[in-house]
């Protein structure tokens, strides 16, 4: 295992996602600027800023968290 798994900030999180929604870097831009992986620049894209960021912290993501999975 390489080891404990990164958290990052709602500050980060708001700060990617503002800049994924201008759009004036693609995603791999983005995640290279970062440091952080594609997907990562999505879900918090998706999630908003301001957002409940609820699928980016990944709780709520089983059944019954009324995102009709």
């Amino acid at each position: 295992m390489t080891g404990k798994r990164t958290r990052y900030s709602a500050d980060f999180k708001a700060k990617v996602a503002l800049e994924a929604l201008r759009g004036e870097l693609t995603t791999a831009q983005l995640a290279a600027r970062h440091g952080i992986h594609q997907t990562m620049v999505k879900r918090v894209e998706a999630a908003g800023p301001g957002g409940s960021g609820v699928g980016v912290l990944g709780q709520g993501d089983g059944p019954g968290d009324g995102e009709g999975h």
